[in-house]
């Protein structure tokens, strides 16, 4: 499939790295589809989660996971639902990383809403902890990576 996108240019993507946010996400409420890529990232943390209908909207994702040692979210059986995972299924978490003025030393993550992904249906949701455990600007480099 080729994707017309302003960060990459026209690119081509493979369909199976399409997800659908069937609820879009908070903020994008029409913007359902985004394709995950590691143009650039390779042997990174990090992958950009680019609109299939937007061509500027383009956000970069880090696994949490791997970023911070002590991330620990889980799904709540509605979200499960949400997603149609099917008992023993898994979903990967990803999390938006804001980058403030290009300047990656200032990055923040969004750990409080994370990111979704049934990699077996491609369907994705954003989720909001309630809790106060974790913020919307975490930031990505701190003394011993904490």
């Amino acid at each position: 499939m080729q994707l017309q996108t302003t960060r990459f240019g026209e690119i081509t993507i493979d369909p199976e790295l399409i997800f659908t946010f069937p609820a879009g996400i908070p903020g994008f409420p029409d913007e359902h589809r985004f394709a995950l890529l590691r143009i650039g990232l390779d042997d990174t943390p990090f992958i950009w989660m680019q609109s299939i209908t937007t061509p500027e909207l383009c956000f970069l994702l880090v696994n949490p996971q791997e970023a911070f040692n002590q991330y620990e979210v889980n799904l709540s059986a509605a979200e499960a639902e949400q997603l149609q995972l099917v008992p023993g299924g898994e979903a990967h978490v990803l999390c938006i990383v804001s980058v403030p003025n290009g300047d990656l030393r200032q990055a923040t993550v969004n750990l409080k809403a994370p990111l979704w992904f049934n990699r077996a249906n491609k369907l994705a949701l954003q989720s909001i902890i309630d809790s106060d455990a974790y913020s919307i600007r975490h930031p990505l480099f701190t003394k011993g990576g904490e």
